[in-house]
């Protein structure tokens, strides 16, 4: 009895570790739509900036491109992937494993811009 109750103890602390888990990972941002019919092929590259606008305009849900781990994230902050678009960037944040959303903690721009040249965002 004392072994089954240690083993539930035990489960139970672990969940919370599993729930939250803090990440930081370098990538692109860009609308779901598109990012994920181009992971579907295996590119996890940055998408075309101004149709990645776009779509976020008409309510497509912003996400992450991670490059590293060849996965896509939902990011919580569509002001965030609005204001990088095009930018390769470093974002670290605590992501919920059971609904793939990164609530994004801080964005750097890396300044190695990576794409075509026609979507290359423009000095201010």
């Amino acid at each position: 009895m004392k072994r089954i109750s240690l083993a539930l103890l035990l489960c139970v602390l672990a969940v919370p570790a599993l729930a939250q888990q803090k990440v930081t990972t370098t990538g692109w941002f860009s609308d779901e739509s598109c990012a994920r019919s181009r992971a579907k092929s295996g590119t996890f590259t940055p998408t075309n900036p101004d149709c990645a606008e776009d779509c976020l305009k008409k309510g497509i849900k912003p996400v992450l491109i991670a490059e590293k781990e060849k996965t896509i994230y939902l990011v919580n902050d569509s002001a965030l992937a609005n204001e990088h678009l095009a930018e390769h960037v470093q974002v670290t944040g605590t992501l919920d494993p059971k609904t793939n959303v990164l609530a994004i903690e801080s964005v750097k721009d890396l300044g190695d811009y990576v794409g075509p040249a026609c979507s290359r965002p423009r000095k201010k």
